[in-house]
C-alpha cells in the first residue's frame, strides 16, 4: 500500500471510531506520494440519528505541475479507496454508536444512606458526608459501609432499586444521599434530568438540584470513559433521575419559559426568556432572536456544560383576536470557530385588556426576564378618578397569574401580582422583596394610580410577605390585609428552635434581623390592618394571626381581625367570583376607607429599621446610618409648624435626614434631639434626592450636629451590608483563573453552580466571566467616561477565589480589611491560619459610589470546597458582612464558626462589631 492510501485509510479509521460521539467536520490533509505532494480535501456529513452518511465530497490538487499527470490516476485510486473507506466508516459509525451506550439511561441500581447532619434556616449546617467531600477523602461507597453522623448515630449505605422510569420512591431518604454509578464506554456529553434533589455531585463537580420537583431542571454533564459517580442529596424523600442524549451542542430547553401575554390594542415590544443548554466543554457565545418583525438578537455567554436563561425581545406580530400566537426563535452557537443553529417555537397568548394577563420586564437585579400578573380594572380607561392599586402576594407553590385570577375585577382599582421570582422563591424576603418593589414601581409608572390609595394583601406565604413589606415600608401602603399569613421564620418555621445563647449564634441571628417582623411592629401605626384567617387552618396555624392581634392590641387602634370559623387554609364561601380567602369583601371595604396621608399633614413620625439598606425612611424622616449595625434603630419625631421646630428622640441612629414639608419656607428652624437643642438654623437649601428642604444631622461623640453632606464612601441606604446585598444591581459572577488547575476549576464550577442555583430558586440569569474578561470590561468602561452599558454605573460583582488567584482582587479589594490568601484569612489585625477556611464578605467597589463587591473565598482547597454549600440563596438564613468558618463546622456546627461580624460605617473592622471564636490548637 502506498503512502497516500495508507494515510487516508488511517484518517477514515479515526472517523469511524469518532463518528458516533462527535459531529464530523470538513477535514483536509496533505498526502505525499513517491515523487510529489498533493492536497486532498474531503467533506463528510454523517447523520447520527439515521445512522448513515448524508453527504460527502472529494477534491484533490497538486502544487507541482510535473505531478499532475500521475496525479490524475492517483485521484481515481484515492476516490475508490475513499468511497470504500467511507462505506466502512459508516459501518464503523454504527458500530461506535452501538458501543457508546443507550440514548437514555434512567437511574436504576443505587445505594442510599439516611441524613448525616442537620440543616435549617441558618448559615450553619452539619453533614458528615460533606465533611469527607470537603477534606478530599470521599470515595464511591459500597453496600454495608457506615458513616457516623455528628450526633453519634451510625448510618449505613443500603442497596435500592428505582423503577424503570428512574424514580426512587420511599427508599429515597429525606435529607440523605443517593449514590448512582453510571458506566459509559466512551467519553460523551449527556443531559441530566433530575427532580427531588437539593444538589448533585457529578464526578465531584457540584450542580444544582430540583428541590421542589418542578421538573424542568436539565443540566449538561460530561461522562468519562468508565464508571461515573452521581451523588445526590435528597430533598423531600422522592428522587427521579435519568440521562438523555442532547439533540446537539446547543439545546433550547422546552421547559421553564418566561413569556408575556400579548394584549390586544398594544404594540410595544415584549421581553421573553428561554433556557439554553451548552452541551459542549467550551464556553459558548450564543445569539438568540425571534424571527418576527426584525426582532433584535441578544447575546449571552454560557459556561462549559452550563445553562443560561436567556432574554430576548420580540417585536409584536400583528394580532387581531385572542388565542395562541406562535413565534419562531433561533439560537446560534459560536464556539471555537463553530456555528450551530437551532430553532424552536414559543407560544404567546393573546388576551383582551379586560381579562387577567401577564407582563414581563427586565429586572435590574440581574438582567433576567421576570413577569407580573394583572387583574385589570374594567373602569381604568373611563373612570373619573385615578384607580387604586392592590399589590397582592401569592402563597408557596402558587403562580402569580393564578393569584390574579383568584380575584374578581375591581372597578375602582388594578390588582397587580408580583412573582417572588418563583412560586416558592424567597418567602417575599431578599430577592422576593426586591421583586415586589420592582413590580410596584413598574405598576405605578404604567397605571398611574392614585398615590394615596395603594394597598397590600396576600395569602399564606404571601400573607407573611404582607407582614414583612407592611412593616418595612409603612409609608407605601394605606392599608394592608394579610390572609392566613405567618409572622416570621422565628414564630412559624423555626418556632421550636433553641434560643441563640452564644455570642456567635446571636451574631448570626442578627444578620437575619430584617426577617424579625415583631422588632419593628410599631411601624404598623401608619397603616390600617385587616387580618383574615381560618379557624381550622391546617397549613399556617391560626395562632399566628391571634399572636399578631395580641401584639397590635397593645398600641394600634386601627385594625380588624376576622377569624372565619370552620374553614381551612384555602376557602371560598360565596357564589360571587373570586376566592373569599383572598377576595374577601369586608377587607376591600376596609381598604376603601383608608388613604396614605400626605407628608404635609403628618406632624409625628414613629419609625424603626434594623437596616437602612433595606428600609430607611417613612414620609419626611430618613435614617441614613446606624451606630451599631443591624440592631433596631428608631426615631420618634414631632413637628410643630407654629413654633418652626422639630422635637424627638432617637435610638441607635448615627445620621438622620428630617424633611420640612409642613413648614413655610424662609424662616429659621430649631431642632431638639435626645434633649440636645440646636437653635436658629437657617432655612436649608433643597437637596436633589428629596422633594423638599430638610435638615441633615449626624451624631459625633454623643452630640448631634448639622451636616452639609456625608461621605459617599460610608455605609448608606444605597450601599451597605449584609453579604446578600451584593447580589443585585445587575450583578455579575467573576471567577478566578490565575491559580492552580484545581483552584481554577473550583472557581468556575462554583460560579456555575451559583448561577444554576439562582436560576432555579430565583428565575435568575447572571452573567459569568473570568477575572481577566471582567478587568478588560472594566477598563473599557473607564475609557468611556467611567460608565458601563449605556451610561449605567459599575455593576455589583461576586468574586470567586482569593487574593492569590483572582486577578480582580488587587484592583477591587486592595484596601479591604479582609484579605484571604493560601493558608490564612486576615480580618483587620486578626489572622486565622489554615487551608480549611471558607470566607464570605462584601466591600464597596472603590471605583463607584454605589456598587458592591461580594466575595466567595477560601484559604485552600478544603476551605474552597467548604464554601460550595453555604446556603446564601436560602431565605431566612443570616449572613453578616463577614463570615469565616472552618471545616469542623460540618461536624461541630456553630463551634466551627471562626469569625462573624459587621463593618463600621467606614467599612472597617475596628469601627464595627465582630465575634471571634477562640482559636484551637
Amino acid at each position: 500500500m502506498n503512502e497516500p492510501t495508507l494515510a487516508l485509510t488511517r484518517h477514515i479509521d479515526t472517523l469511524s471510531t469518532a463518528g458516533a460521539d462527535l459531529n464530523l467536520q470538513p477535514a483536509e490533509g496533505v498526502f505525499h506520494g513517491p515523487h510529489c505532494a498533493w492536497q486532498s480535501e474531503f467533506r463528510l456529513d454523517y447523520d447520527k440519528r439515521a445512522g448513515r452518511i448524508a453527504d460527502m465530497s472529494f477534491l484533490s490538487r497538486s502544487q507541482n505541475p510535473a505531478c499532475r499527470r500521475s496525479h490524475a490516476a492517483s485521484n481515481i485510486i484515492l476516490a475508490l479507496f475513499l468511497g470504500a473507506g467511507l462505506w466502512f466508516a459508516g459501518l464503523g459509525c454504527r458500530a461506535a454508536q452501538s458501543t457508546a451506550g443507550p440514548a437514555e439511561i434512567p437511574m436504576r441500581d443505587v445505594l442510599v444512606i439516611r441524613s448525616l447532619g442537620h440543616a435549617g434556616r441558618s448559615a450553619i449546617h452539619t453533614d458528615a458526608l460533606e465533611a469527607r467531600i470537603v477534606s478530599g477523602t470521599w470515595h464511591a461507597p459500597s453496600a454495608g459501609e457506615t458513616i457516623q453522623a455528628p450526633n453519634g448515630v451510625t448510618r449505613t449505605w443500603e442497596a435500592a432499586v428505582a423503577n424503570k422510569e428512574g424514580v426512587l420512591g420511599r427508599s429515597a431518604p429525606r435529607g440523605g444521599y443517593v449514590y448512582w454509578p453510571v458506566f459509559s464506554p466512551i467519553q460523551r456529553v449527556m443531559v441530566l434530568e433530575a427532580a427531588g434533589d437539593n444538589l448533585v455531585y457529578v464526578n465531584g463537580e457540584i450542580r444544582a438540584g430540583d428541590t421542589y420537583s418542578a421538573g424542568y431542571v436539565e443540566l449538561p454533564v460530561l461522562l468519562h470513559r468508565g464508571t461515573n459517580d452521581f451523588l445526590f442529596q435528597c430533598a423531600r424523600g422522592r428522587l427521579r433521575a435519568k440521562l438523555t442524549t442532547p439533540s446537539g451542542p446547543l439545546v433550547i430547553a422546552p421547559g421553564d419559559r418566561t413569556l408575556p401575554d400579548l394584549i390586544l390594542g398594544e404594540s410595544e415590544p415584549v421581553w421573553c426568556a428561554v433556557v439554553l443548554l451548552n452541551a459542549t466543554t467550551n464556553f459558548a457565545q450564543v445569539s438568540l432572536r425571534a424571527l418576527t418583525n426584525s426582532s433584535p438578537a441578544h447575546w449571552v455567554s454560557i459556561p462549559p456544560l452550563g445553562m443560561r436563561k436567556a432574554p430576548f425581545l420580540v417585536h409584536r406580530p400583528h394580532v387581531e383576536a385572542t388565542g395562541e400566537c406562535p413565534v419562531e426563535i433561533e439560537a446560534t452557537l459560536h464556539s471555537r470557530g463553530r456555528r450551530e443553529q437551532v430553532r424552536s417555537r414559543i407560544a404567546l397568548q393573546v388576551r383582551r385588556p379586560d381579562e387577567p394577563y401577564k407582563r414581563t420586564f427586565l429586572s435590574s437585579i440581574d438582567e433576567s426576564v421576570q413577569y407580573y400578573a394583572v387583574n385589570p380594572s374594567p373602569d381604568v380607561h373611563t373612570g373619573a378618578h385615578p384607580p387604586a392599586l392592590f399589590l397582592s402576594l401569592h402563597g408557596a407553590s402558587v403562580e402569580a397569574i393564578g393569584q390574579a385570577r383568584a380575584y374578581s375585577p375591581k372597578k375602582w382599582g388594578q390588582i397587580v401580582c408580583p412573582t417572588n421570582r418563583r412560586p416558592y422563591g424567597f418567602d417575599w424576603e431578599e430577592w422576593g422583596r426586591w421583586d415586589a418593589l420592582e413590580v410596584l414601581a413598574l405598576a405605578e409608572a404604567r397605571y398611574h394610580p392614585d398615590p394615596s390609595r395603594i394597598y397590600l394583601t396576600g395569602h399564606s406565604m404571601g400573607g407573611h410577605g404582607v407582614w414583612q413589606l407592611g412593616v418595612l415600608y409603612p409609608d407605601r401602603f394605606a392599608a394592608i390585609g394579610p390572609s392566613a399569613g405567618w409572622i416570621s421564620f422565628t414564630t412559624y418555621v423555626s418556632r421550636n428552635a433553641p434560643p441563640a445563647t452564644s455570642v456567635m449564634a446571636q451574631m448570626l441571628r442578627r444578620a437575619a434581623a430584617s426577617s424579625d417582623t415583631l422588632s419593628m411592629a410599631t411601624n404598623y401605626l401608619q397603616e390600617g390592618i385587616y387580618i383574615l384567617h381560618g379557624s381550622e387552618d391546617d397549613n399556617v396555624p391560626v395562632t399566628e394571626a391571634r399572636h399578631m392581634t395580641n401584639v397590635l392590641a397593645r398600641f394600634h387602634h386601627d385594625f380588624v381581625y376576622h377569624e372565619q370559623p370552620g374553614v381551612r387554609h384555602w376557602w371560598d364561601l360565596s357564589d360571587e367570583p373570586g376566592a373569599d380567602c383572598v377576595d374577601w369583601a369586608p377587607m376591600f371595604d376596609f381598604f376603601a376607607h383608608h388613604v396614605i396621608p400626605s407628608d404635609e399633614s403628618l406632624r409625628r413620625i414613629r419609625f424603626t429599621t434594623v437596616n437602612p439598606a433595606v428600609t430607611s425612611h417613612s414620609h419626611w424622616v430618613t435614617i441614613l446610618a446606624q451606630e451599631r449595625q443591624l440592631l433596631p434603630s428608631a426615631v420618634d419625631i414631632r413637628c410643630d409648624p407654629g413654633k418652626r421646630r422639630l422635637v424627638g428622640t432617637t435610638t441607635n441612629v448615627a445620621r438622620l435626614w428630617l424633611g420640612l414639608p409642613s413648614l413655610t419656607p424662609g424662616g429659621a428652624v430649631s431642632l431638639e434631639l435626645d434633649g440636645q437643642k440646636i437653635e436658629s438654623i437657617p432655612w436649608p437649601k433643597p437637596m436633589a434626592s428629596h422633594p423638599y428642604p430638610g435638615l441633615l444631622v449626624g451624631r459625633e461623640g454623643g452630640r448631634w450636629q448639622l451636616e452639609s453632606s456625608f461621605p459617599a464612601s460610608d455605609k448608606n441606604p444605597l450601599r451597605s451590608g449584609p453579604f446578600r446585598e451584593a447580589f443585585k444591581n445587575h450583578v455579575v459572577f467573576v471567577y478566578g483563573t490565575h491559580g492552580t488547575p484545581e483552584e481554577n476549576a473550583w472557581a468556575l464550577d462554583k460560579a456555575r453552580y451559583d448561577e444554576e442555583t439562582f436560576w432555579y430558586r430565583g428565575n435568575g440569569s447572571v452573567a459569568l466571566m473570568s477575572d481577566s474578561a471582567y478587568l478588560r470590561r472594566m477598563r473599557g468602561a473607564e475609557e468611556n467616561s467611567g460608565s458601563t452599558r449605556g451610561g449605567r454605573g459599575p455593576r455589583n460583582a461576586i468574586l470567586y477565589g482569593n487574593a492569590d488567584f483572582n486577578a480582580a482582587w488587587p484592583i477591587l479589594l486592595a484596601s479591604s480589611p479582609v484579605q484571604v490568601h493560601r493558608g490564612s484569612v486576615r480580618i483587620g489585625s486578626h489572622e486565622i491560619s489554615g487551608d480549611n477556611l471558607a470566607c464570605l464578605f462584601l466591600q464597596p467597589n472603590p471605583r463607584s459610589d454605589r456598587a458592591l463587591v461580594g466575595v466567595v473565598s477560601g484559604s485552600g482547597l478544603p476551605g474552597l470546597r467548604l464554601a460550595n454549600r453555604m446556603p446564601y440563596f436560602l431565605s431566612g438564613a443570616g449572613f453578616p458582612d463577614c463570615l469565616v468558618v472552618d471545616t469542623s463546622m460540618l461536624t461541630r456546627g456553630i463551634d466551627g464558626v471562626r469569625a462573624a461580624g459587621f463593618f463600621g460605617l467606614d467599612w472597617k473592622v475596628a469601627s464595627g462589631q465582630f465575634a471571634w471564636q477562640d482559636e484551637k490548637p
